[in-house]
C-alpha cells in the first residue's frame, strides 16, 4: 500500500505504516482517537462466494457472545412454549 500511495503522489513522510498489530482488532484506529475513513476494495465476481463466507464467519466469531446470547434466548423461549403447550394439552 505504501508503494501505491507513493506512486499516486503522496509524500513518503505523510504515510504512516502500521506493522505492529497481530490481528484486525489490534489495528483499529478509532481506539487511538484517529479520524479515519475506510473504503473497501472491489471484489472479483468469481471470489464473491468465498469472500461472503469468510466475512460471515468473521462476523460470527467477532460477535460470538452476542450470537450465543441470542441463540440461548431463542432456545429458552422455544422450551417455554413447548412447556406451555404440554401443560395446556394435559389439562
Amino acid at each position: 500500500m505504501k508503494n501505491y500511495l507513493i506512486e499516486q503522489g503522496i509524500k513518503e513522510d505523510h504515510i504512516l505504516i502500521e506493522d505492529k498489530s497481530k490481528n484486525t482488532f489490534e489495528n483499529i484506529a478509532s481506539n487511538q482517537n484517529i479520524n479515519i475513513e475506510g473504503i473497501g476494495a472491489k471484489t472479483k465476481t468469481y471470489f464473491w462466494v468465498n469472500a461472503f463466507i469468510r466475512e460471515f464467519i468473521a462476523t460470527l466469531f467477532s460477535e460470538k457472545k452476542k450470537h450465543i446470547t441470542i441463540v440461548c434466548c431463542i432456545i429458552v423461549l422455544a422450551l417455554f412454549m413447548i412447556l406451555l403447550q404440554y401443560l395446556f394439552n394435559t389439562l
